[in-house]
């Protein structure tokens, strides 16, 4: 039997926070080094 893989991704800061904000479920988050400004707490 093979797997279906789905790819969901949610691209920049306010759109992944409006995300959890809702309560959806998150596996994996990127963060670009050196990221800087008032949503990162910067």
């Amino acid at each position: 039997m093979k797997k279906e893989m789905t790819k969901d991704f949610i691209y920049g800061i306010r759109s992944v926070l409006e995300a959890i904000s809702e309560g959806k479920t998150i596996n994996k988050v990127l963060v670009q080094q050196g990221a800087k400004g008032d949503l990162f707490g910067s």
